[in-house]
């Protein structure tokens, strides 16, 4: 009876674990959505988007986002794996390192392509209002996250 009942407990808490971070992820989700909203309307309205560019300017710069996500990701994998492995040859690690250069070749492109798709959405006012944009907004995320951040640990 003692196991049947050391079973369900740890069934229980099991379950409980994932609701948990069902619930985690889902508050994770709203607050994403919730951020996505203010970013909207934050470059919308400094920018000075019409309707039609709106729609043409967050599909380029969400398409851009996700492909420059991906390839963040991609290279910080690629350091990870030339970090943390053992016993590589030199010309294994030149061949990570190479890949991490294409990496960064493939990002640069693709902001590249990203300004060259603005100049037909933008006017150069509103380009030079983007540049701005983005940099207000970065400081303005950063002030929103600095309550949650763990404190600076000072070496010296």
């Amino acid at each position: 009876m003692k196991k049947y009942s050391l079973l369900i407990a740890f069934i229980v808490l099991g379950l409980a674990e994932v609701k948990a971070q069902d619930d985690f992820q889902s508050i994770n989700d709203q607050i994403r959505a919730q951020m996505d909203v203010e970013k909207n309307l934050f470059f919308t309205q400094r920018i000075g988007l019409t309707q039609d560019q709106a729609v043409s300017f967050w599909k380029l710069y969400n398409e851009f986002q996700k492909q420059d996500l991906e390839l963040r990701q991609k290279e910080e994998e690629l350091i990870e794996k030339g970090v943390s492995a053992v016993n590589l040859s030199n010309s294994q690690y030149a061949h990570i390192y190479a890949n991490i250069i294409a990496n960064e070749k493939k990002k640069r492109e693709l902001k590249d392509n990203f300004i060259k798709q603005l100049d037909k959405i933008l006017t150069p006012k509103q380009k030079i209002l983007f540049c701005k944009t983005t940099k207000e907004y970065r400081k303005l995320l950063l002030q929103k996250l600095k309550p949650y951040s763990p404190p600076m640990i000072r070496f010296y």
